[in-house]
């Protein structure tokens, strides 16, 4: 042997660095979460896609107040089975790399960061929704409008009676 060629890396192995690998199921994990070439990494890649999709729209449908009034369980619901899973895959992701410091920092760690936060803060700390309710609070209960003039004691729009002079 000449030393020239050099042996290739088993596709096991494939995400050697500086000559440390990654072990087991951090290994598994780092494939499927930051690879796109398996049939595993592609799955996790749509069913992240189809999450945010479904966050996103749960956030507008949520928004209109005639919905939430009717299904604001299931948002409440489905609302916190995303944030479990955007918090498994965040620490997963953490967990499947050498530095999950340089990850957390980086702007894709920080966004990941920034979607599960607030759902846990609203969970902590109690205050942190009042905002919203006491905005909710003064909606109109026909259009959800909160826009109406002050003196309004009905909404033009739906012919609903306001609860109070805005």
């Amino acid at each position: 042997m000449d030393g020239s060629a050099e042996a290739p890396i088993p596709e096991a192995f494939e995400e050697v660095r500086d000559g440390v690998f990654l072990a087991g199921f951090r290994r598994r994990c780092h494939r499927i979460i930051f690879k796109t070439d398996t049939r595993a990494g592609r799955a996790f890649d749509i069913v992240v896609v189809w999450a945010i999709l479904i966050s996103v729209a749960t956030v507008i449908l949520e928004s209109v107040a005639v919905i939430r009034a009717k299904a604001g369980l299931l948002f409440e619901v489905i609302e916190w089975t995303l944030t479990l899973l955007f918090t498994i895959e965040y620490f997963l992701r953490l967990f499947s790399l050498r530095n999950p410091f340089a990850y957390a920092r980086s702007f894709f760690g920080l966004m990941d960061l920034f979607s599960i936060l607030p759902t846990y803060l609203a969970l902590f700390m109690p205050g942190a929704q009042a905002s919203r309710k006491m905005h909710e609070e003064n909606r109109c209960p026909g259009c959800g409008a909160d826009h109406h003039d002050n003196d309004a004691l009905f909404c033009r729009r739906y012919g609903v009676a306001l609860s109070q002079p805005r």
